[in-house]
């Protein structure tokens, strides 16, 4: 439960009242930087209801104590920009309004080369701090060993000079440091980040040089100088260029020496883009470890940062759930600061009140903004891992957030995201496009090898069928001639056969003798039946004619001797059967002369008068 806000208790809910900034926040302590914050904000919305936006002038009046608070500073930023837009201004618009103003307690300060209204806030109290001046113990010769030559960052736990080791400055060489000086009350953490930052090893990690504290007790903590800029002014020279691949790059040294970090136990608890330096190497490196947790120190639940802390800050940290190193903080806050480089926005939202709406009443599944934009489907489903509310669905280590990136970057496989053999194949052509386009030229060469083989086995069969059909051909030409010359051979001995039949069947005797009209008989049916003498129809028809002629001389010779009534029906059946083509008259004449002489001579032979009853019957029909 959070504890009544003074300040709002002491405007009330009486809208007719005078919200005079100056006058509700007199008297504010850094301690109550939380309830300043939030009272700032109220205020501010009701003083932009009422027409009456808050300025730049009486924001800087009225915390000017408090404003070197990053997250006081960042509220008022936030403060002066709503009410504006609240009056109808574009953001454009508001910006350049407030850049523009000029603030009453500047002392004369150059704000002319700020570009962002933190910028202009912050000479309000660089304009009250003289430099060049000495700081530190005494050094050989009486003089302080570090020279405060420039401000260059403030924040809730004190101020960040450029200065001069006199310590290690040679003859014609300054040694150049960043001196970090504790604000009064943060005293306790100047040996907890000093000794904390000087165990570990890592390039990408600020070194510590020295700690210590002034005759007048104030604290400090010397870093090696980090030649650059902060990642945050990085982002903003890089932004049209920047892609999301180069945005990893930029993350995984980084994460890798967060993980130094947690090797040996440290956890940073506030990484944010003006925590990270870029050198003139363009490598980043890690800064600030004042807030930092390690293994044996007792838990903190500070709620520090607004736009720069609160916007990166894991809801568990917010929620004051940290009891340990706990490193899915620091997850949380490098997936965010990887959003933000990609996406140019905020994870927990872009301004205070929005990050604090969140953090106080989120939704289960993350800020639904990091759903809401176009990347690569892989470094999507990393960001959110990283980003996921609960920690146990976060990386459970820094390495293997860094280990997943590296993958995505090298179109390496992640075993949890990337389980399609499709997906496997294609991320294997992307990893080796030399070997798959190898393997393609490879496979193209075997292919047109294997069809030119296929047609030059085709071109084989196909010419040998030509010679084999050239062969049957050949071999049916000779047989065709083979049996030409038999076939004229054949009709040349046929001529001559039919010729000598021709000659002896004109000179048949047709006398009475019985024995030479059966001799004849026989003579003329076997020819008939000869091949080659079907071959001449007409010579065909005449010896059928002859032979008919010679079987009724034959049957009236039976009739006329002592032949048997049987024998005679049945040349009558025969007879019949010759007749049957040329003469169906005839035939049936014939074949009632075989009726009637079985129905007298054979009754009893019913089978031999049926089959002669249904030959005649056959020949009624077809008459």
């Amino acid at each position: 439960m959070r504890n009544v806000n003074r300040f709002l208790e002491s405007v009330g809910s009486d809208k007719d009242k005078e919200l005079h900034l100056p006058t509700i926040f007199s008297g504010a302590l850094p301690t109550e930087a939380d309830e300043v914050i939030e009272a700032m904000y109220v205020l501010g919305e009701r003083r932009a209801s009422l027409g009456d936006p808050v300025g730049i002038d009486e924001v800087t009046q009225a915390v000017r104590g408090l404003i070197a608070d990053q997250r006081i500073l960042d509220a008022a930023v936030d403060v002066c920009m709503q009410g504006l837009t609240a009056s109808g201004y574009t953001e454009p618009e508001a910006h350049r309004l407030l850049l523009e103003s000029k603030s009453t307690i500047m002392d004369g300060t150059d704000y002319e080369g700020s570009n962002s209204i933190a910028d202009l806030l912050i000479e309000t109290v660089r304009g009250n701090d003289r430099l060049p001046r000495d700081f530190g113990p005494a050094h050989s010769g009486g003089r302080a060993r570090y020279e405060l030559r420039k401000l260059i960052g403030m924040g809730s736990q004190g101020s960040v000079y450029e200065a001069t080791d006199r310590a290690f400055a040679e003859q014609d060489s300054a040694a150049f440091v960043a001196l970090k000086i504790f604000n009064t009350g943060e005293e306790r953490r100047h040996t907890q980040e000093g000794s904390r930052a000087r165990r570990i090893r890592h390039k990408n990690i600020a070194r510590v040089i020295d700690q210590g504290c002034t005759p007048d007790d104030a604290q400090y903590v010397a870093y090696e100088l980090i030649e650059g800029h902060t990642l945050e002014k990085w982002r903003s020279n890089n932004q049209e260029k920047l892609s999301a691949k180069a945005a990893c790059r930029m993350l995984i040294p980084i994460a890798h020496g967060v993980q130094a970090a947690h090797s040996v136990g440290i956890t940073h608890r506030d990484l944010k883009p003006a925590n990270i330096l870029i050198n003139r190497d363009g490598e980043p490196v890690v800064t600030d470890f004042g807030i930092a947790h390690t293994e044996n120190a007792a838990p903190q639940s500070d709620r520090r940062g607004t736009r720069g802390s609160l916007a990166f800050m894991a809801p568990e940290q917010y929620d004051g759930m940290v009891a340990g190193p706990m490193p899915s903080v620091d997850i949380y806050a490098l997936g965010g600061i990887l959003f933000w480089l990609v996406t140019g926005r905020y994870p927990n939202g872009d301004t205070v009140r929005a990050a604090i709406d969140w953090l106080e009443a989120r939704a289960d599944g993350g800020p639904g903004r990091i759903l809401d934009w176009n990347v690569d489907e892989r470094l999507h489903a990393i960001i959110a891992k990283s980003l996921s509310v609960d920690p146990a669905s976060r990386y459970q280590s820094v390495e293997s957030f860094a280990h997943d990136l590296e993958a995505y970057l090298e179109h390496r496989t992640i075993p949890w995201l990337d389980s399609s053999p499709y997906r496997r194949t294609i991320l294997f052509t992307k990893r080796n496009p030399f070997v798959v386009m190898l393997l393609v030229v490879l496979a193209s060469a075997v292919v047109l090898a294997a069809g030119i083989w296929v047609d030059a086995r085709s071109t084989l069969r196909h010419e040998r069928a030509v010679n084999a059909a050239a062969r049957e051909i050949e071999s049916l030409q000779s047989q065709l001639a083979f049996e030409k010359d038999r076939v004229e051979n054949i009709k040349e001995k046929t001529a001559l056969l039919g010729s000598l039949v021709r000659t002896w069947s004109s000179v048949l005797n047709a006398a009475d003798d019985q024995g030479r009209i059966g001799t004849n008989l026989l003579f003329l049916h076997t020819v008939s039946l000869n091949e080659f003498v079907r071959e001449d129809p007409v010579f065909l028809n005449e010896l059928i004619a002859k032979k008919i002629e010679v079987g009724e001389q034959y049957l009236a010779q039976m009739e006329t001797s002592s032949a048997s009534p049987l024998q005679i029906a049945m040349w009558h059946e025969v007879l019949a059967s010759w007749y049957i083509n040329s003469d169906v008259m005839k035939a049936a004449e014939h074949l009632r002369a075989t009726v009637n002489l079985l129905s007298q001579y054979a009754p009893a032979d019913t089978r031999w008068q049926g089959l002669v009853q249904d030959q005649l019957e056959a020949l009624a029909s077809a008459e």
